[in-house]
């Protein structure tokens, strides 16, 4: 779907239903492959962190045990890895992706389909600053214009899949103390292993 095609539709997503280890296989959302692949690699992870974690103070209070740079590597030609020891609200990961696809800041086109993460931290008129949308279509610039970094990248994909500049940032210095919330996810990067 173009993006321009998912700036102006609604999404339907009223279809779609948490995944739970119960009936995960059934999806199309992965295969048994990648099924098995997710899980197996975030419970490698799980023990990764109990066994060389450190303990660590959080913005929440609650505390974490974490560490440093860990990779997981994942074959999407084998389906999406869908982490099958929790119940997954599909619904709320593909909306609210869509969301940040949409440009928007606002909490309430997410409120209005069903989808609450964003809830706590949005002013009661639903604005949340310039979080991962804005960054990603409308990047300011020192000059005045606004970059978009989704339209910048699949350019780019189509017409030099080799470069390793082919990345989307979220972590806009200058605009951090002005987001509800600073990203989590600060960048992704795209490669294409055979074009």
């Amino acid at each position: 779907m173009p993006i321009e095609a998912l700036q102006r539709s609604n999404h339907d997503l009223s279809n779609f239903k948490p995944i739970t280890t119960k009936n995960c296989m059934s999806t199309t959302a992965h295969s048994d492959a990648s099924a098995n692949q997710g899980s197996s690699q975030y419970e490698d992870f799980l023990r990764h962190v109990d066994t060389h974690g450190v303990f660590k103070a959080d913005r929440t209070g609650t505390g974490t045990k974490s560490v440093f740079g860990y990779q997981m590597r994942y074959d999407l030609s084998q389906g999406f890895p869908l982490v099958t020891t929790k119940k997954v609200f599909v619904k709320a990961i593909i909306t609210e992706l869509l969301w940040f696809l949409t440009g928007s800041s606002n909490n309430n086109w997410l409120t209005e389909r069903g989808v609450t993460i964003w809830d706590e931290w949005a002013k009661p008129d639903g604005d949340l600053g310039p979080v991962y949308g804005v960054q990603w279509r409308s990047w300011p610039t020192a000059d005045g214009r606004h970059i978009d970094q989704i339209a910048e990248a699949i350019k780019t994909l189509k017409t030099n899949p080799d470069s390793r500049r082919i990345i989307v940032s979220s972590w806009n210095v200058g605009k951090l103390d002005k987001m509800a919330l600073m990203p989590c996810h600060a960048f992704f990067q795209f490669y294409v292993a055979s074009a």
